[in-house]
């Protein structure tokens, strides 16, 4: 095997290696805020699923008039969500680990802005 093709195929290992550790790094930089009537079990840092699929992350827990507000940061693939768009906290068993399960709004939808709130009537606890 000669060296250019060497150097190809290590170049394309790297290239493919940091394209997946891009793909699931970090998220971005769109960020909704979702109203629970109660948030226990969420903590700064557990992952927000689309689809089934890692999207984002809880950013921060605050309280806010009668409500919890979970914000979450989610992935540029899959921003911006859309009226309609629906949340649910959910654990991964009885003692698991929780995480937010974002259900999207249609397409046809109004988009959320950067920002938006979700409130209750879109969301659902834990009980």
């Amino acid at each position: 095997m000669g060296i250019a093709r060497r150097l190809l195929i290590v170049l394309g290992i790297f290239l493919v290696a940091g394209g997946t550790a891009a793909a699931g790094s970090g998220t971005g930089n769109y960020r909704v805020k979702l109203d629970f009537t109660n948030a226990d079990g969420l903590v700064t840092g557990n992952d927000v699923l689309i689809h089934g699929v890692k999207a984002g992350k809880v950013e921060s827990l605050d309280l806010g008039t009668d409500v919890a507000v979970v914000t979450v940061s989610v992935a540029d693939a899959f921003a911006p969500l859309h009226g309609g768009t629906k949340a649910v906290v959910r654990s991964l068993g009885l003692l698991g680990n929780h995480y937010v399960e974002v259900i999207p709004g249609p397409d046809s939808g109004p988009e959320l802005a950067n920002g938006a709130e979700i409130d209750i009537s879109s969301t659902t606890s834990p009980t």
